[in-house]
């Protein structure tokens, strides 16, 4: 039986980490180590965690450096065949571990296994299923990342392609998916539950962050110029695309002038195709009103939407 290193990343995290370390030592899968990286938390994190520490219970801290620069320094700790990574403020749901590598020793060492997870948001769960496609994922990827927890990594790919790049300030985990994929390895979907995410506002989620022009592009172009795509149009209009829904994200929030140039820097990727990946009714609206008129439409359907289904409700 393949060990699975479970690798925690925690900061501030006090009141969710009980329930996170037990849901991985409640597996019944026989063969699991914890590692867990208290990320210069503040308050009990560390703590709580040293009072799991065993021979399957690995606790370590560090200095405040980020989500993946603390799951790099659990990587580089675990003696695990098989790595999982999970945030300390979600949970395995019960034989996730068992269920995974079943698939991941039937399917071979190009595939990663990945189900769906429940989201847990003001007491409610609901499902969320992001599926890649079996074809072209790179694509499925650019505009619709998965969950870091969801998928099984052997811990020699992630060694063969780098790990997370430390360089990034976010979206290291969308860029490690791009670049196994980039790198031969596919994404194998099973309809399988893998943990549930929990969804809070505290400043302290270790992932969080606000939406900052230079950050955003800085952080973009660092991730698209380590791929070539230069042959593949397909790829090129899903990175104008991505590009695209970000400056939607700016418009939305008023910031103009910025959504303007991120607008004008998605029609430079693809300048043939950066309407390819848009949905039809949004694709002719941008043709025929141009940018601007064709969001203020889809804000209009947006509110007429609401209203018709508050109505009916």
């Amino acid at each position: 039986m393949k060990k699975v290193s479970v690798i925690i990343p925690l900061y501030n995290s006090e009141p969710t980490l009980i329930r996170c370390i037990d849901s991985v030592l409640d597996q019944d899968y026989g063969n699991v180590e914890v590692v867990v990286v208290d990320d210069g938390s503040d308050d009990r994190s560390l703590e709580v965690a040293q009072t799991y520490s065993s021979k399957n219970v690995l606790v370590f801290s560090q200095e405040n450096k980020g989500a993946c620069a603390a799951r790099n320094f659990g990587i580089n700790r675990s003696t695990g065949y098989y790595l999982k990574f999970l945030d300390s403020d979600d949970f395995l749901e019960p034989n996730t571990l068992a269920r995974e590598v079943l698939v991941a020793e039937a399917c071979g060492p190009q595939f990663i296994p990945y189900g769906f997870n429940k989201v847990l948001n003001d007491d409610k769960f609901y499902v969320k299923k992001s599926k890649v496609g079996a074809d072209h994922q790179s694509v499925d990827l650019i505009n619709s990342n998965l969950t870091i927890t969801l998928p099984l990594h052997r811990k020699s790919v992630i060694d063969d392609i780098g790990r997370f790049d430390e360089s990034l300030q976010f979206r290291q985990e969308w860029d490690l998916h791009l670049r196994l994929v980039d790198a031969g390895y596919k994404f194998h979907y099973h309809n399988f539950c893998v943990f549930t995410q929990y969804i809070h506002n505290s400043s302290c989620r270790i992932s969080s962050r606000a939406l900052l022009f230079n950050k955003e592009i800085s952080n973009l172009d660092n991730i698209r110029k380590k791929f070539n795509f230069s042959s593949d149009s397909t790829v090129a209009a899903a990175w104008s695309y991505k590009y695209w829904m970000l400056a939607r994200q700016f418009l939305k929030d008023s910031n103009i002038e910025e959504a303007n140039l991120i607008f004008e820097m998605a029609k430079e990727i693809a300048p043939k195709y950066y309407k390819r990946m848009m949905p039809t009714y949004y694709r002719y609206a941008v043709s025929v009103l141009g940018t601007k008129k064709a969001e203020e439409l889809v804000n209009i359907y947006k509110k007429i939407m609401r209203l018709r289904h508050g109505f009916i409700g």
